[in-house]
């Protein structure tokens, strides 16, 4: 029993799954994760979410021997691992070999070495053909939680391509906008990957963009200009009272999430690496 206990399974991410959305979803805040590529897959986006409100990813053998799926693995306990599969409905695990890199930014050098190769898990979806003649498009919310996986190891993740198994584009690649000018329930995404105790995904969206709506704030800009009134009001009466907006910690958040991101929506590499920590 001791032995089962102390078991653990490499799983490969290539969606949603970066390291903040696992621990809320694995209760397990200390869980940490490393760069890895997928070989002779691509992401195809079969699956309706209504969490999502938009298709969200799976991977299909690609008939392209260049084509490859960046992502990233982590190793999860028996107990985790049924945790995580309460939250994928709708896939079957199948094991593949993925080359794993490093728990940080993965550099040109690394991928030249080929990374190591390992037996992992990955979640396919259950749907006709694999999904090859399926596509339901992603919503920004979750194009914006790719993306923010993606980037914590793969510090070149500027675009995403929105593509079928065969690599032909099904819309035009998508590049982050900057955090301003995301959607209230994009912002989520990014305010959720700062967060030490991250909210469980995507379910929390719907709640946070509701309560700020009641507080007028429909936008990050708006957003933006909410924290900025409440830190002037904070200095002018030199009040301890709690912030209006939302706990501190969320707060936080949500200023390092407004000003961590240059004009293509990539944090600095020292962000990126710290999301991991």
């Amino acid at each position: 029993m001791a032995s089962e206990e102390r078991r653990r399974t490499l799983v490969f991410g290539y969606g949603s799954n970066g390291i903040k959305q696992l621990r809320a979803r694995v209760k397990n805040v200390d869980l940490t994760s490393r760069g890895a590529i997928l070989k002779g897959y691509a992401r195809v986006f079969p699956i309706w979410s209504n969490g999502w409100k938009g298709g969200v990813a799976s991977v299909l053998p690609s008939p392209s021997a260049d084509t490859h799926v960046r992502g990233s693995v982590v190793e999860l306990s028996i107990e985790e691992l049924a945790r995580l599969d309460s939250f994928e409905g709708g896939y079957h695990k199948e094991t593949v070999q993925v080359s794993v890199f490093g728990q940080g930014l993965v550099s040109s050098k690394m991928m030249n070495s080929g990374g190591t190769v390992a037996e992992a898990i990955i979640y396919v979806a259950n749907v006709q053909d694999g999904g090859q003649s399926i596509f339901h498009s992603p919503s920004e919310a979750y194009r914006t939680a790719i993306h923010v996986h993606l980037r914590q190891h793969w510090p070149s993740t500027i675009e995403l391509n929105i593509q079928d198994s065969g690599g032909r584009a099904m819309e035009p690649k998508w590049r982050h906008p900057g955090a301003v000018n995301l959607s209230m329930e994009a912002f989520c995404v990014e305010i959720n990957a700062r967060l030490a105790s991250p909210w469980t995904m995507p379910a929390a969206i719907g709640r946070v963009v509701q309560d700020l709506a009641l507080k007028r704030i429909f936008t990050p800009a708006d957003l933006a200009n909410a924290l900025t009134e409440t830190e002037t009001a904070a200095t002018t009466t030199a009040s301890a009272a709690a912030n209006p907006i939302a706990e501190a910690a969320i707060c936080q958040a949500m200023r390092q999430a407004l000003h961590a991101h240059t004009a293509n929506g990539i944090p600095s590499p020292q962000t990126a690496t710290e999301m991991n920590r």
